[in-house]
Parts: C-alpha cells; sequence; structure tokens
C-alpha cells in the first residue's frame, strides 16, 4: 500500500480548492509570500528498484510545464485488511469519529508534458499532474522532508501510480523521482528513501525488461 502514513493509508485525496498558481512562478500566490515554514516527517515506504518498477503503473519523462497549490480533503476507501485500510475492523461509530478529526491539507498539483513513456496508456506530448507534499497555505510554507518540488522547465524521470481522481503521485514520494541530466542519465532528487542515487539510460532498459 502506497500509504503517506499509516493514518492516511487509505484516505485518497480530492482537490477542493485552488490556491493559486502563476506558470513561471510554482505555486506562487498573490500578495505577500510565506511568512512561517513548516516540515513534515513522511511516513513513506522503501522499494527496492525493482520493486519499484514493478509498482509503477506509469513510468516517463516529463517536463514540468507549471505548478499550483491546491487544499485536498481526505475521503475514505475501504479495504479488505489493515494494510490497505487502517481503519479495517472499526465500527462505523469508531470511523466516523477517525475520520472527523483528518484535517485537509496544502499540496502542490505539478503539471508535467510527457516526453517519453517507458510504460502507461500515454503518449508523448500529453500532460499529467503530479501531486507533491506541500505547498503554501495560510501563509505558512509546508515543506515535505526530503521531498523537493519539481520545478518548471526541469525534467524528470518518474515512477508513478494513478489517483482516484485522475492524478498521479510518485512512489514513495521522492523515491520515484529522479532528474534527467544532460547525458541521458537520472539522477535521484532524495538520497532516502531512493533506492539507487544514479541510473543510466542502459540501467532502465535493463529494468524493465
Amino acid at each position: 500500500m502506497l500509504a503517506r502514513s499509516r493514518a492516511t493509508a487509505a484516505l485518497t485525496c480530492a482537490a477542493a480548492l485552488v490556491l493559486g498558481a502563476c506558470a513561471g512562478a510554482p505555486g506562487a500566490l498573490p500578495g505577500p509570500g510565506p511568512t512561517a515554514t513548516a516540515e513534515m516527517m513522511v511516513d513513506y515506504p522503501y522499494y527496492e528498484l525493482d520493486e519499484m518498477v514493478d509498482q509503477a503503473s506509469l513510468i516517463v519523462e516529463a517536463t514540468v510545464v507549471s505548478s499550483e497549490y491546491v487544499v485536498e480533503t481526505p475521503t475514505y476507501v475501504p479495504g479488505d485488511n489493515p494494510e490497505e485500510d487502517p481503519l479495517y475492523g472499526l465500527s462505523e461509530a469508531e470511523k466516523a469519529a477517525a475520520l472527523a478529526n483528518v484535517d485537509a491539507f496544502v499540496s502542490t498539483a505539478v503539471r508535467l508534458r510527457l516526453d517519453t513513456v517507458h510504460r502507461g496508456d500515454l503518449s508523448a506530448g500529453q500532460e499529467i499532474t503530479i501531486m507533491q507534499t506541500g505547498g503554501v497555505l495560510d501563509g505558512v510554507a509546508y515543506v515535505a522532508h526530503g521531498e523537493p518540488i519539481l520545478e518548471p522547465g526541469d525534467g524528470y524521470l518518474l515512477f508513478a501510480t494513478s489517483r482516484p481522481d485522475g492524478a498521479f503521485h510518485t512512489l514513495a514520494g521522492p523515491a520515484g523521482i529522479y532528474a534527467v541530466s544532460d547525458d541521458g542519465s537520472f539522477t535521484a532528487t532524495s538520497a532516502s528513501p531512493a533506492p539507487a542515487d544514479h541510473l543510466t539510460a542502459a540501467d532502465l532498459a535493463e529494468l524493465l525488461g
């Protein structure tokens, strides 16, 4: 289960309110910028490289077009076991109480143009949205530890899966994000929990079989 934390493992997120965006200045909000920063420690699972390749329904090279902050409100998706559903086995009253205590949170919706599709039912030239943890809300910049926000104009190799709302998220947050280098190789954007610091085009081809 690709869970941000056990408490929200089966809570999928629907965008509720676009706070602001500016192409070329990702996540820029009108008026003064954030006046405080809050760092979040996000509990992502760890994948070996071959596991990450197996789990990804979308593997692409893509260039960031723009980004914007959105407030997301969790919605409950039942599961068949405790690993899929952190509320598994609770009564309806207990589930309602637990869900009532789950707050909305801010994410960054990153729009990317696909350059190369290694896996997935999409084509080069199409655009997708990747949701990343963190953003600006009410003057506070929420930053996920070790998870840099994708930068407009930069190219990335992404290992991702789809969300019910049509957007995507990368496996284990920053672990599924590699920056594309000028020589065509790929470098992890975060040392942890990335399963490999560096990949060549040959490495990727071998992993994809």
